[in-house]
């Protein structure tokens, strides 16, 4: 089936997996590059046809670009979009550096039409445009010179598709069932603008489009929702500063992967997807019945999630017999993308006795050679639950003099120990672990050792500051965001129109960003597509900022009605 039948076939209500072979002619030679200097220069747009700018273009008018270079012919028809989209796909006619495209149906009458050239056109030297370049038309007496621009971003900055569909009565959600009716890219930084446009309601959602079908796949496509619906109030209209973070979202009910029982004591399940903790931790989640003829009583006792495993959890029981098969019922449970499971099963056998000590499966911060900055807490993650009654002996901090700091401990998770401590700038610490308390539910001790790890805490005069005000932002709490290149990152909380700063930041490279944590729950909300939610809004800082030890850089506004670069 084409691609063009999967538009139809969406159009229509259905789902259709398409499969695609791919071709391949020819034996020709590829002679390798003369000599001289390597060619970086990008390729330029020389001709443009219709005429940018022109009116009353006819309705069987065919569109023709010249390059500056011979292009990659396959990279760059895939970077060019004409929009308002048509049902169909053109079709593409190369001679040399110039491109003739056959327009798969008749131009509409009074309408304006943009040719996009995207900023992933190619040349056969693997120089790209760089930077999308968008160039009008019309089939009536007038051209539409509204525009939306923005940022939106994925990982490290690196471009997107950017997708605009006109929902003037349309619910958001009908984006999922129809083609877009305006594409751009986005640039190496992220930012694009779509021009041409007439009045209307626009959502602008920036998609990796992997497949280039023109719909979003998940999960194996990112997404970028906004944080609300573009109106253009006449074809004049102007609107800035639109920013969307891509990220995976999936439509998918989560099933069970896998349930294994490591020892009778023991469940470990793995999910296909990551599972909202609430969704896990009620009464009613989970239930083990035996499969064959036993009446034994099954008491399930403890249930967490396993530290650095995000789809993984732990459940403690009791009642389990060696050997014996289960299985394992779980009911409404909710995936992070607000996706209920059915109702999930899966038989397993019960492990043998627990004759094994726990071990330590992470530590962080991670103890190496390089400073960290004071006011760290310290955790350690076990393979298992374990026993509490040791805590306040199993675990020593001292410094190079011996001398002993007071720490406070608590377990967050039965499996996860978090220690407060007040280490001191410039000084080295020794966090001591006696194996011979550590001991888990059946009585296991982890050794007969203790083990030690090694922290470095870095002076006061090796920090850095950023700081800056937070400009046109909803009500709320606004969280921003510092994050270094290599690092973990760090975050602050302001209220809106107030200012930031960052005391204590290493001497590195950080990218800014902010949103406004409008539910509350001091995470990023990227929105979600079944039922349909806007994203939190948020601002991305436009440039890198160099922090300096013992300087600091205020950066002004950090604004989330920006203007795109």
């Amino acid at each position: 089936m084409s691609v063009n039948s999967k538009r139809f076939a969406i159009l229509n209500g259905g789902f259709l997996l398409v499969g695609f072979a791919v071709l391949f002619y020819g034996c020709a030679k590829i002679a390798g590059p003369g000599g001289g200097p390597e060619d970086k220069t990008p390729p330029q747009i020389l001709m443009v046809k219709p005429i940018p700018g022109s009116v009353g273009v006819p309705l069987e008018t065919q569109v023709e670009i010249i390059f500056s270079k011979n292009m990659n012919n396959q990279a760059t028809q895939k970077a060019i979009f004409i929009s308002p989209i048509f049902f169909n796909f053109p079709q593409y006619e190369w001679s040399g550096k110039k491109l003739k495209i056959k327009l798969p149906e008749k131009l509409r009458q009074n309408t304006t039409y943009s040719i996009t050239i995207g900023a992933s056109a190619t040349d056969l030297r693997n120089n790209q445009l760089g930077q999308s370049r968008s160039f009008s038309f019309s089939t009536g007496d007038h051209i539409n010179t509204g525009s939306i621009s923005g940022q939106a971003v994925l990982g490290a900055l690196r471009g997107l598709d950017i997708w605009a569909y006109k929902l003037d009565s349309l619910p958001p959600d009908s984006f999922m069932y129809r083609i877009p009716d305006y594409i751009t890219q986005s640039d190496s930084l992220g930012v694009f603008r779509f021009d041409f446009l007439n009045k209307g309601k626009y959502l602008i959602i920036g998609v990796e489009d992997k497949n280039k079908d023109q719909f979003w796949t998940p999960p194996s496509e990112k997404l970028a929702l906004p944080d609300k619906m573009i109106e253009l109030a006449d074809d004049s209209s102007v609107s800035k500063g639109l920013t969307m973070v891509a990220v995976e979202q999936d439509t998918a009910r989560p099933i069970l992967s896998k349930v294994t029982s490591p020892n009778k004591n023991m469940i470990v399940i793995e999910f296909s997807h990551r599972l909202k903790e609430s969704s896990l931790v009620r009464a009613d989640a989970f239930s083990i019945l035996p499969v064959d003829d036993s009446t034994a009583q099954i008491f399930i006792m403890r249930i967490y999630p396993i530290f650095g495993k995000d789809k993984t959890i732990t459940i403690d029981c009791a009642g389990l017999e060696v050997d014996h098969k289960y299985r394992l019922m779980g009911r409404g449970l909710e995936s992070i993308y607000s996706v209920k499971s059915d109702s999930l099963a899966q038989t397993f056998t019960a492990g043998r006795e627990d004759t094994t000590g726990p071990t330590i499966t992470m530590i962080m911060p991670n103890p190496s050679a390089n400073p960290i900055a004071s006011g760290n807490n310290i955790i350690l993650a076990f393979s298992e639950t374990i026993d509490t009654a040791q805590t306040d002996r199993m675990i020593i901090l001292a410094d190079t003099f011996k001398t002993t700091l007071p720490v406070k401990m608590s377990w967050d998770y039965p499996d996860r120990l978090v220690i407060k401590s007040e280490m001191k700038p410039g000084m080295v610490y020794v966090l001591t672990v006696n194996q011979k308390l550590v001991v888990d539910m059946q009585g296991n001790a982890m050794g007969d050792s203790v083990i030690t790890y090694r922290y470095s805490i870095a002076p006061e005069d090796t920090f850095g500051q950023i700081s800056g005000q937070i400009m046109n932002a909803r009500p709320g709490n606004i969280i921003v965001i510092a994050q270094p290149i290599k690092a973990d990152s760090v975050t602050t909380i302001v209220s809106t129109e107030s200012k930031f700063i960052f005391n204590r930041l290493f001497p590195v490279v950080y990218h800014l960003i902010a949103f406004v944590d409008l539910d509350q729950d001091g995470k990023y909300s990227p929105g979600r597509t079944n039922p349909f939610r806007f994203a939190e809004p948020v601002a991305i800082y436009p440039d890198s900022i160099i922090v300096r030890s013992r300087w600091e850089t205020d950066i002004g506004w950090l604004d989330f009605e920006q203007s795109s670069k």
